[in-house]
C-alpha cells in the first residue's frame, strides 16, 4: 500500500490506498487529508484538524504502508453518476473542438 506518515507536533497518522488518491491539503488554519479509495469505490477523509501557531507538520510518502488509520469518513460514489459528469465534460469538449 501506498500513501504517507504525517507527523502533527509528532503525532504519526499513517494513510495509505492500494489504489485511489490521498489529498494532503494545508491551510494557515487547517490541515485535512481527503482522497479517493479505488478498492471501495469511496470518497474518504482521514483527518481534519486546526492548526495553531508554531505547530510542527512532517509528512513522509511511503510504498510500505501495511495499515492505514481509520477514516473518520467515507461516502460511496455513485458510478452512474460520475460516467454521467464524464460524458457531459466529454461532449462538451467534443462541441469546442478539443477532443477528437
Amino acid at each position: 500500500m501506498r500513501g504517507f506518515e504525517i507527523f502533527h507536533n509528532e503525532k504519526k497518522i499513517v494513510i495509505g490506498v492500494n489504489s485511489g488518491i490521498i489529498i494532503v491539503s494545508c491551510s494557515t488554519d487547517n490541515l485535512q487529508v481527503t482522497g479517493f479509495d479505488d478498492d471501495q469505490f469511496t470518497r474518504v477523509e482521514w483527518l481534519d484538524v486546526s492548526l495553531n501557531t508554531n505547530d510542527s507538520i512532517r509528512i513522509v510518502a511511503s510504498e510500505n504502508i501495511a495499515e492505514s488509520a481509520e477514516p473518520c469518513f467515507t461516502e460511496a460514489r455513485d458510478r452512474q453518476s460520475l460516467l454521467n459528469i464524464y460524458l457531459a465534460m466529454k461532449n462538451d469538449l467534443l462541441v469546442e473542438g478539443l477532443l477528437k
